[in-house]
């Protein structure tokens, strides 16, 4: 579904504890499909060494579960940094993106 709806696709929220298919796959093949597109991990989990792996391969932050309004914030940021192509950092509790 995401390739052939992957121009319409704003923003991917991605839960990475997934029971068929690992949220790496999932982010890779997401990548695969679209480059550009921006996917932000989520886990209830802290963040690992695998997920710092993502970052590096252009995930574009972290969001910790549950989600409530304050934390959600790095939504609008990934989406207005897409639109305005600003380069904006993205901070994300510890985690900074570029």
């Amino acid at each position: 579904m995401f390739e052939q709806k992957s121009d319409d696709i704003e923003l991917v929220l991605l839960d990475v504890a997934m029971p068929e298919m690992s949220g790496v796959e999932a982010f890779r093949r997401l990548r695969a499909a679209r480059a550009n597109g921006p996917v932000l991990l989520c886990s209830g989990y802290a963040e690992t060494a695998e997920l710092q792996a993502l970052h590096l391969e252009g995930a574009d932050g972290f969001l910790n579960n549950p989600f409530d309004v304050v934390n959600l914030a790095p939504v609008r940021t990934v989406l207005d940094a897409r639109s305005t192509a600003s380069g904006t950092l993205l901070s994300a509790g510890e985690v900074a993106v570029a």
